[in-house]
């Protein structure tokens, strides 16, 4: 599929879900006050209320924030909508400190521009798919996406579910709906396509660069609130100094005299001296949260169970949660809930029966795992592709790895070794319910280009995050310590699945596996 044909495709399934999620804006009569249980109080416009009371974000409230992590975490249950109202706080609270410090710089902190960036945090998660980032693994399967996003894609190397929401947001439906919010709210000075490349992080204008960064950028307005949501309701302790954070945040031109990486004038959102220790307990309380809580076995082994339903599903052409399954949009169809209600009212059994045991909490079991102790050390001369030159045989084996599912043709490689593993073991289940699980590295890229003003506000002069914090030492040591791949399968195989499992990923990747990678599952060694 060409990428012309991939976002045709894309652009008509996203047309008739937007025809059926927008609709005409309904206003109340006053503005709201809204009371959230991690920030407090806030002030919502007549036009935000009417934005998050349409069908397009109300979904939101039945789309898990953290994905099925409350099997294993109880009381993490909050929303993807919960997520939204707070992105919007952290938003607001970055404008009201820009502003306090800028109160004479009208040229590029105009009144204007707050409702723009107030409404591009309402909408950043308006395509999100069923249990959060689950569903963004799950849409690379489908060949419009990957053409997309893939090589030479229209939207190379950007997140799917972005690209969704810009689609959603520049699509026909939407620019009705803005046309009659504008009527009801003349502050509306922007389109909606303004809003759709907030969001999406297209930097056209490099001079309007720190917009994009209070939504989009290294220590935005998503993370902030992600963080100490997902940090609060799982109950991990961690400790964030936002006040600090947004004292320290400032707007600073940056031009190549400065910064030898620029090829033209860039004005960016940059942090003050005095508060790379906030950035700094961001980025620990980000890889704690993933070793804790994201990349949990148990919490892996449901999100693979998902992706088994869907692959089941698709496979067999049947109907799951009401919809035969042909485009990613058709996961915009979805929730959570009417996911998980198949569970009773498919018509298929089998169907019935993995879903059923994601409900009831049967989950996957560890017949394997695949981490920095769990296998001898490689051959030092085996260089694998796409990893750069200079690190431990051990440290490039484990990248590699993580890499792998970024890609179509990564994610296909996996499923054949897992379909492999299950026909080489008997077939003791279905090729469905054994899963290679090899979860990304935690990101450092983002923050390591974040900026610290080392000069004064007049007289600024910069370095980056990563000449006051060893993040890529960090992100090394939490790949051969911390990191963990899996083969999952049901409890009842683990037996047969466990052995070949280990023979043909030792073959497959050149890898003799130790005592570890059984022991670590909780499994006698082999």
């Amino acid at each position: 599929m060409t990428p012309e044909e991939g976002l045709d495709r894309l652009r008509t399934a996203i047309g008739q879900f937007a025809d059926s999620h927008i609709g005409q804006p309904r206003f109340p009569r006053s503005n709201k006050v809204i009371h959230d249980a991690v920030w407090g109080t806030h002030l919502l416009h007549r036009h935000e209320v009417a934005v998050l009371d349409s069908p397009l974000l109300q979904r939101l409230r039945y789309v898990h924030q953290t994905s099925l992590s409350y099997l294993t975490y109880p009381s993490i249950t909050h929303s993807r909508f919960e997520h939204t109202l707070g992105v919007l706080y952290q938003t607001e609270r970055l404008w009201r400190a820009l502003s306090e410090k800028y109160i004479s710089k009208e040229d590029f902190l105009p009144a204007s521009l707050n409702p723009k960036i107030r409404l591009a945090a309402i909408l950043h998660d308006c395509s999100h798919g069923i249990f959060s980032h689950t569903s963004e693994e799950i849409y690379r399967l489908f060949p419009e996406v990957e053409a997309c996003v893939g090589s030479g894609g229209r939207f190379e190397g950007m997140s799917p579910s972005e690209v969704l929401g810009y689609l959603i947001l520049t699509s026909p439906p939407f620019e009705r709906f803005f046309k009659e919010l504008e009527k009801q709210a003349p502050v509306l000075e922007f389109r909606p396509r303004d809003i759709a490349t907030l969001i999406l992080a297209e930097r056209l204008d490099k001079l309007q660069e720190y917009q994009t960064d209070i939504i989009n950028g290294p220590f935005d307005a998503d993370k902030l609130d992600y963080i100490s949501r997902d940090g609060h309701y799982s109950g991990l302790p961690l400790g964030i100094d936002l006040d600090r954070l947004w004292y320290a945040t400032e707007v600073q031109l940056m031009s190549p005299a400065q910064v030898q990486e620029l090829e033209e004038d860039h004005l960016r959102l940059v942090i003050g001296r005095s508060g790379v220790n906030s950035l700094e307990q961001i980025v620990a309380a980000r890889m704690n949260l993933t070793a804790s809580l994201y990349h949990h076995h148990k919490v892996r082994a449901a999100e693979c169970m998902v992706k088994g339903a869907v692959e089941y599903a698709m496979k067999r052409g049947l109907d799951i949660a009401g919809r035969r399954v042909e485009t990613a949009v058709d996961f915009l169809w979805m929730t959570d809930v009417s996911f998980l209600a198949d569970a009773e009212r498919n018509s298929d059994s089998e169907l019935r029966r993995l879903l059923g045991n994601l409900l009831h909490r049967r989950l996957l079991k560890r017949a394997l795992v695949i981490a920095g102790v769990s296998f001898e050390k490689p051959d030092e001369t085996d260089q694998k592709p796409g990893i750069e030159q200079g690190h431990s045989a051990r440290y490039n084996l484990i990248n590699y790895l993580a890499l792998l599912k970024r890609t179509s043709e990564g994610t296909k490689t996996l499923r054949e070794l897992a379909e492999k593993i299950c026909k080489e073991a008997n077939r003791p289940c279905l090729p469905e319910e054994v899963w290679i699980d090899l979860p990304d590295l935690p990101k450092t890229g983002d923050l390591s280009r974040t900026f610290v003003n080392i000069g004064t506000s007049d007289k600024p002069e910069f370095k980056t995050l990563s000449d006051f914090i060893p993040l890529d030492q960090w992100g090394k040591q939490y790949a051969i310590n911390k990191w963990r791949g899996h083969v999952f399968c049901p409890p009842e195989c683990v037996e047969k699945i466990s052995p070949v499992a280990r023979n043909v990923l030792g073959e497959v990747f050149k890898i003799t596996f130790n005592k570890y990678a059984q022991s670590l599952a909780n499994l006698p060694p082999q």
